[in-house]
């Protein structure tokens, strides 16, 4: 279906989503087939800039043995992101640079700062940017 086109696409109705055209539009299909109306979905291809600075909760958790770590930047910011053991020892510093403001991942392969896989057991990762500072906790199984 080309958008803003008016052409239709034959489906039957069971209650699915479907996905169709280049521009990402999302017909709903009802779930009763008797009254199949489609409703179209407006979904924004824009990027939405954060409005504050967050610390996510790292996915996988647990994992084993890669976990990725979500945060966002309100601003451009120095950003420090630490991984430490439950006794406060750092155990990698894994962002230690200026980024821009926005939506930012990095991968943590549960090693230490010299490469060394580390232990199963609870870590703890924290965020340092501008005067925002948050701490969240991970486990890493083996």
């Amino acid at each position: 279906m080309d958008g803003g086109s008016g052409s239709f696409v034959d489906f039957e109705c069971d209650g699915n989503i479907i996905l169709s055209g280049d521009d990402i539009v999302l017909w709903r299909v009802g779930l009763d087939t008797s009254e199949c109306e489609e409703q179209q979905l407006a979904i924004s291809s824009e990027i939405i800039p954060p409005e504050t600075f967050r610390l996510h909760q790292n996915y996988p958790n647990p994992f084993n043995p890669v976990t990725t770590l979500h945060y966002d930047l309100l601003e451009d910011s120095f950003v420090r992101i630490t991984i430490h053991d439950l006794l406060g020892n750092v155990i990698n510093n894994l962002v230690n640079i200026n980024q821009s403001s926005g939506h930012k991942t990095i991968q943590w392969n549960a090693t230490d700062n010299q490469g060394q896989p580390v232990s199963a057991g609870v870590y703890l990762y924290s965020i340092q940017a501008r005067d925002f500072v948050d701490t969240r906790k991970m486990i890493l199984l083996k």
